[in-house]
């Protein structure tokens, strides 16, 4: 705090203010200390210096000659009243640099060295900032490494990359979890997250580049060290280490950017956020700010494109999840998309998407319990074993983790269980997710738990009604659209012509399908809605229709070129008649629309009455705070073609472009 080897500095991290009478005031965030008025100029001079050196009072203080015993006075004053406390010398705070693997420190120790910083060895423990560098996030001894420094020290993370260094996070000092800041286990469970997989502990050239990257990566970071350094002495401007705690700064040398990378508090300390009400869709994008990076995140920022018919794509990438048995692992990442008729429905659309791929990944849940269905079974509750779960291959006497089934219709606790494994993705139980096959049938994100189940609900009973549809090849009746002239322009920019069918199953929840071919009738492209009213479902399956051709229209771009299958796009729609309307079918028996409420119980009714039980897992990540569910059913099928209905072709519609 001082300029010299002795001298005075206030009594703990003080602000010097004044009051509107003119008084000083000492704030230091939990105390305001009034001082005597009359140390007036002894103030004046800490509050511009930070502290006084006693050494050669006339060249420190740059006063007059005259003025000496005055300032004397007024600072006996303040040492008396517990302003000002004798100091012995300067705090210099003193670093130590460390490397995980084979990183190389040696040029950033130099820079440092050369710069007047001092530099302890790692060993004698009396480091007061540590820099460790690491070549990959995704290392698997930088967990141990962190954690073990952080013990005793702030340590200050760091990266090297090819023409891009990252510098940061700042992790406090301390064992566990942090209730402020981020601890080693949290940033590193979510820097591995968006790690790719087969390069984890890889080493990479050390600031490969050129000489000149290579020094420019070393400035930056001692540029970051120099001024922690300021803030540990008590002579920098005091926010610095709040900027470093707070996010990674990815710094790309070739073009001078920077790009920050949000780092959020332990996910174990901070209290489980109430999902509520999201009211409006901008408080999607607004809740989720925090969590757009793709290297401490969960997705990228998203992105948005215009099709040629005016509807709005956006796309974002997420992690892909961990891999379920004998999947294996393609790409890095997966793409979640969305579309709207305009940007801001698109983004939420697509942000919605990779909250609910998110969300839906196994984590531990306090109110599972492990068990086996024999023992379920006997104790009087109800097990689901939703889709190819009820089948040979799961086995009743082997325990796994269970969740306990929600009411569709009010939320409350049922008697029903269903495998974890069947509801949820990369399960820790390898058996049970073989035999239980998840997948996302179901699954939804929403802007309260209601709205999501009523989502997941309408996915559950969408995919059932187009399986019924599909492997039998029954004839529908057409159905029609609100707008069909704006229908008919949106597909002709794409080059498409189309039309309805009215798929409403047995239990009257109205479902339609929205069919797409090229002029020929070759191309065949479907999309899917359910709704509370057949006009509503018929513009769902509209708007999913020209989603899918929007993503086909940027195919390349996207990853998505010869999406479906090749053999089924020289298809002609003649030749499947139940591609095609036919007016003699009688029309599907629907309802009125209701609030979400009045629309769940309704939907309950129905499907009760037709012999279909339904319940819900609350998915909803603690953290996001967006309610995500997985509604399930014994009864109601998901996409995946059963070996009972054989059709004259085996193509999934999934596998078609939808």
């Amino acid at each position: 705090m001082t300029n010299g080897p002795r001298g005075l500095a206030p009594r703990g991290p003080w602000r010097v203010l004044r009051d509107p009478g003119g008084s000083f005031l000492l704030d230091d965030d939990e105390d305001r200390v009034r001082v005597p008025d009359r140390p007036a100029h002894a103030l004046e001079l800490l509050r511009t210096r930070g502290g006084l050196a006693t050494d050669d009072l006339l060249v420190d203080l740059g006063v007059r000659p005259e003025d000496v015993p005055e300032l004397a006075g007024e600072l006996a004053d303040l040492v008396r009243s517990g302003v000002l406390v004798r100091t012995p010398g300067p705090f210099r705070p003193a670093v130590a640099v460390a490397g995980v693997g084979r990183s190389a420190t040696g040029g950033l120790q130099a820079v440092l060295q050369a710069g007047g910083t001092p530099l302890v060895p790692l060993e004698d423990g009396g480091a007061d900032l540590v820099v460790l560098v690491c070549d990959d996030h995704a290392d698997p001894r930088l967990p141990d490494r962190l954690a073990e420094l952080a013990r005793r020290s702030p340590v200050l993370l760091v990266r090297w990359g090819a023409g891009r260094c990252w510098v940061g996070p700042l992790v406090g000092a301390g064992q566990g979890h942090r209730a402020a800041g981020s601890c080693p286990a949290c940033l590193v469970e979510a820097l591995r997250g968006n790690a790719e997989p087969d390069l984890a502990g890889a080493a990479h050239p050390v600031g490969a580049g050129g000489s000149a990257l290579r020094s420019a990566a070393v400035g930056a970071v001692a540029g970051a060290v120099d001024g922690l350094l300021e803030d540990l002495a008590g002579t920098g401007a005091g926010a610095v280490a709040d900027v470093w705690r707070s996010g990674i700064r990815e710094l790309r040398l070739r073009t001078a950017e920077v790009v920050v990378h949000p780092v959020l508090p332990c996910s174990r300390t901070e209290p489980r956020a109430d999902p509520g009400d999201v009211a409006a869709d901008d408080d999607l994008a607004r809740r989720l700010e925090g969590f757009v990076s793709g290297l401490t995140g969960f997705l990228d920022r998203p992105r948005v494109r215009r099709s040629v018919a005016g509807r709005f794509l956006a796309t974002t990438t997420h992690p892909l999840r961990p891999p379920s048995v004998g999947a294996g692992v393609h790409r890095r990442r997966a793409t979640a998309f969305g579309a709207g008729r305009t940007a801001e429905a698109a983004v939420t659309a697509c942000l919605g998407e990779a909250v609910e791929r998110f969300s839906t990944t196994w984590r531990p849940d306090p109110d599972a319990v492990v068990a086996t269905t024999t023992a379920l079974r006997a104790e009087g509750s109800r097990v689901v074993l939703p889709g190819a779960a009820a089948g040979p291959a799961w086995r009743d006497d082997e325990a796994t983790e269970f969740r306990r089934l929600r009411a569709v219709r009010d939320g409350s606790w049922t008697d029903a269980w269903v495998p974890a494994a069947a509801v949820t993705f990369a399960h820790p139980h390898q058996w049970a997710v073989a035999a239980a096959r998840p997948d996302s049938t179901g699954c939804a994100a929403g802007r309260s738990t209601a709205d999501a189940v009523r989502r997941g609900l309408a996915e559950l009973v969408e995919r059932d009604a187009v399986a019924a549809w599909w492997w039998a090849r029954e004839l529908r009746r057409g159905a029609a659209h609100p707008d069909p002239d704006a229908v008919a322009a949106d597909l002709a920019a794409h080059g498409r012509r189309g039309w309805f069918l009215d798929l409403t199953p047995g239990s009257g929840i109205p479902t339609a399908v929205a069919v797409a071919v090229l002029p020929d009738g070759t191309g065949t492209t479907l999309g899917f809605g359910t709704a509370p009213t057949l006009a509503e479902a018929v513009v769902r399956a509209g708007d999913e229709l020209l989603q899918v051709l929007a993503c086909l229209e940027f195919g390349d771009e996207l990853g998505l070129a010869g999406a479906g299958s090749a053999a089924w796009q020289a298809e002609h729609v003649e030749d499947h008649p139940h591609l095609l309307p036919h007016p003699s079918r009688e029309p599907a028996v629907t309802h009125p629309r209701g609030g979400d409420g009045d629309v769940l119980a309704e939907w309950g009714s129905r499907l009760a009455a037709t012999g279909c039980d339904v319940g819900f897992v609350d998915l909803t990540h603690p953290r996001l705070a967006v309610p995500v569910v997985r509604v399930v059913s014994a009864q109601l099928r998901s996409w995946r073609r059963p070996a009972r209905e054989v059709g004259r072709t085996g193509v999934n519609p999934w596998d078609l472009p939808v």
